[in-house]
């Protein structure tokens, strides 16, 4: 079944992690503020990645952290059925790490280029064909 899982739930927030990678590549630290629409602070996953009864989890992958912190999934709320898996939460990390890495990588070498004018043109372009194609 699939359920949405919170990515902020372990290590760093997204946000601060952006700002700092920015920072480091001499950028202002505000670009970084568009980043909660354009990264996720959750995705939607199955839920036998990251939880399971609490029984058949091997002692080793079970983690201290509850089933409510990183999910509202009514099915899963039951903390004494469940429990959330050690491998859940790496899993968590690596795909928030990839995110991050997808853009601040998009927004350095979108704050170096010489064609944001152009860029900017056609993105408003693009953006104006979605609405009417969504008005249609």
């Amino acid at each position: 079944m699939k359920i949405k899982v919170k990515l902020n739930i372990t290590g760093k927030k997204i946000s601060s992690i952006i700002e700092d990678i920015l920072v480091a590549s001499k950028l202002p630290s505000c670009l970084g503020n568009m980043c909660p629409p354009l990264v996720m602070n959750e995705i939607l996953d199955e839920d036998t990645e990251y939880l399971g009864f609490s029984f058949n989890i091997d002692p080793d992958d079970k983690s201290d952290v509850k089933p409510d912190v990183i999910t509202n999934s009514v099915e899963h709320l039951n903390i004494n059925k469940f429990a959330v898996k050690k491998s859940g939460i790496k899993r968590l990390e690596e795909i928030k790490n990839d995110m991050i890495i997808n853009y601040t990588n998009h927004v350095i070498k979108c704050a170096t280029c010489k064609l944001t004018d152009t860029c900017f043109k056609l993105s408003t372009l693009y953006s104006d064909n979605i609405k009417t194609i969504e008005n249609i």
